[in-house]
């Protein structure tokens, strides 16, 4: 069994990215295709009803929402979002938080293959198991506590009472993990920055 399998079986963690690169590839040509059709569509349906200026005027309000709706994709790596068209250099899509190109396909470790998904916690215990499955990885020195509190043992053993905000880096291919929770164990495991 992956890290983090065993506590998400638990049921004390839920999945909160269930989808993969590919899908989220897809949504973002689907939300970039139907933002580039639905202007012209608009334009034509209203000019040849109403006028050029209502074409127009509708041709803008749909590029409004078109780029609204695609704004809000996110990064299938860490869930962050992506520069809007205006603010790309030429076709170079780029995520704002990791930097991962679009149409990018991971490249990680054996290691890190079954911590890439993101997590929401929703209880002291969750927190506490989920660092309970990564610990072996940090004692075989396949990952580094990076930074934060307090150190893995001691939420991984329960003996942790307050917020945890915990940094973790791969040992082969240095992507970044980052676990946070407050004191009433609400909080998220996902990949950071690579």
């Amino acid at each position: 069994m992956r890290p983090a399998q065993a506590a998400l079986a638990s049921g004390k963690l839920r999945l909160t990215v269930p989808r993969t690169y590919e899908k989220a590839w897809s949504d973002l040509l689907r939300r970039r295709v139907i933002g580039f059709v639905a202007p012209f569509a608009g334009f034509i349906a209203v000019a040849s009803l109403f006028g050029p200026v209502a074409g127009f005027v509708s041709a803008v309000a749909a590029m409004l929402v078109c780029n609204a709706w695609a704004s809000r994709f996110r990064c299938p790596r860490c869930e962050g979002t992506y520069r809007p068209w205006w603010m790309r250099d030429g076709l170079d899509s780029r995520c704002n938080e990791c930097g991962l190109e679009d149409d990018e396909l991971p490249d990680f470790c054996a290691t890190c293959d079954g911590l890439l998904e993101a997590y929401a916690l929703d209880s002291p215990e969750g927190v506490a198991e989920l660092a309970a499955s990564v610990l072996p990885l940090v004692e075989r020195g396949r990952l580094e506590q990076t930074a934060g509190t307090p150190e893995l043992p001691e939420v991984a053993h329960g003996r942790s009472r307050g917020a945890v905000d915990l940094r973790l880096r791969c040992a082969a291919c240095h992507f970044e993990y980052r676990l946070q929770a407050d004191a009433a164990g609400r909080g998220r495991w996902r990949l950071q920055a690579r």
